[in-house]
């Protein structure tokens, strides 16, 4: 998709051999891979974009400034001031830092109450693609949350794929054969999901 829509993609993570070895992989493939580097004349742009940004209120220059040297930080900007249209990070950054940053210069969707995230699986055949979510961000949600979840998840994978997606609700009960609240907590999840997403096929507790 990316590749396809011509999609700038930056890799702040650039020393990491791993990600490296990515951008050779990518560029091989006509992806459009950018280098966080070679925007440094728009420091001064992203500094002002970040000054403005509630969580760096009274923050001294000094501090902008040795935040947006963080190459994370400056590929986050980047994105948001419309140089870059995606971030790929975390080989060697917790996902909780990537995440972070993310949420504070780029922000959320005005509608979402939550920030959750997917893991997209393909096949070793490279013919089939899986979405698992949340595997990282929300340990415990509840069914509100679940059902949310589900229905980005969904809305991802078609995105992602161009499928028609199929929701499937899991837990560790079969079709009631389990009385647990976590189990409650995922029955309670597919009915709200039903209610406010009639038209995606899905099968649960």
């Amino acid at each position: 998709m990316g590749k396809e829509s011509g999609a700038r993609i930056v890799l702040p993570e650039i020393n990491d051999k791993r990600v490296q070895e990515a951008v050779t992989k990518l560029n091989l493939l006509d992806f459009e891979v950018i280098n966080h580097a070679d925007f440094q004349d728009n420091f001064d742009t992203y500094l002002d974009y970040i000054n403005a940004l509630h969580f760096t209120d009274n923050w001294p220059e000094k501090n902008l400034r040795d935040y947006l040297d963080d190459p994370l930080h400056f590929s986050m900007a980047m994105t948001a001031c419309d140089d870059a249209d995606g971030v790929i990070a975390g080989a060697a950054t917790p996902s909780s830092e990537v995440i972070r940053s993310a949420i504070r210069i780029i922000g959320i969707h005005p509608n979402a109450k939550n920030v959750s995230s997917i893991f997209f699986m393909i096949a070793p055949q490279g013919d089939t693609a899986y979405t698992f979510a949340d595997c990282a961000v929300i340990p415990e949600p509840d069914s509100k949350q679940l059902a949310a979840i589900a229905g980005d998840s969904a809305e991802f994978h078609q995105l992602l794929t161009g499928e028609e997606p199929k929701v499937a609700f899991l837990s560790f009960s079969t079709k009631g054969s389990a009385s647990h609240y976590r189990v409650d907590r995922v029955r309670e999840a597919v009915e709200i999901f039903a209610h406010k997403y009639p038209n995606i096929i899905h099968d649960g507790e």
